[in-house]
């Protein structure tokens, strides 16, 4: 009676992963290249610009059901709407500061599964197509959103749409989708503004003067 209900037990696990939709969520995975993540050139408020971000960094694994544009994708996760479905700092489990070497960690992802460590996401309940999207943002204001609103560096992959895979099939990995991308405020700092004004009347002066 007892290996009958552990054979039962044991079944109706594996059937409950096989039902369930599987992708590997990371930034460097299935491509030559690993799609790091830096800090934007011109806007930004944290760090310096053109650094791969540390562990002063988080990313958050964002999903909606089916094939989805980025502009309702956008709307979803700005309304509260889209699924969030963990976040997990920069540097794969190392405290790394931001800087010009990758080396360190500094501008990689990666979920980690707490089942085996791999960067394999199961979505409970959930086969067939979603549309996945990962967005970085400064860890002290407490998520993507709320550093949206602080004005403080955050940044979006590209909303990409994948087949989960189930049972026995080949796990689809975001990253081969999706590429590299920043993070930055969403407006330009004073500094910028106050030069871009100098640049500005220092044109319209050397105009005159001609």
């Amino acid at each position: 009676m007892r290996k009958t209900i552990l054979l039962l037990a044991s079944t109706l696990a594996t059937a409950a992963v096989y039902g369930q939709g599987q992708f590997t969520f990371d930034n460097f995975s299935g491509t030559v290249n690993p799609n790091l993540t830096t800090i934007d050139p011109i806007f930004h408020n944290q760090g310096n610009a053109g650094d791969f971000i540390g562990s002063e960094y988080s990313v958050s694994l964002y999903w909606l059901p089916g094939t989805v544009s980025q502009v309702v994708f956008d709307a979803a996760v700005g309304n509260g709407t889209a699924n969030l479905f963990f976040s997990t700092p920069y540097g794969l489990g190392a405290t790394v500061p931001d800087g010009t070497d990758n080396t360190t960690g500094a501008g990689y992802f990666a979920y980690s599964n707490p089942a085996d460590q791999s960067s394999t996401v199961v979505v409970p309940g959930q086969t067939g197509t979603i549309t996945v999207e990962a967005a970085a943002w400064w860890s002290a204001d407490g998520g993507y959103l709320q550093a949206l609103a602080a004005n403080d560096n955050a940044g979006q992959s590209q909303a990409v749409s994948l087949a989960l895979a189930t049972g026995v099939q080949l796990v689809p990995n975001a990253n081969e989708i999706w590429g590299p991308f920043t993070v930055g405020a969403n407006s330009p700092e004073p500094t910028t503004l106050a030069l871009c004004g100098l640049g500005a009347a220092s044109l319209l002066l050397f105009r005159r003067k001609k």
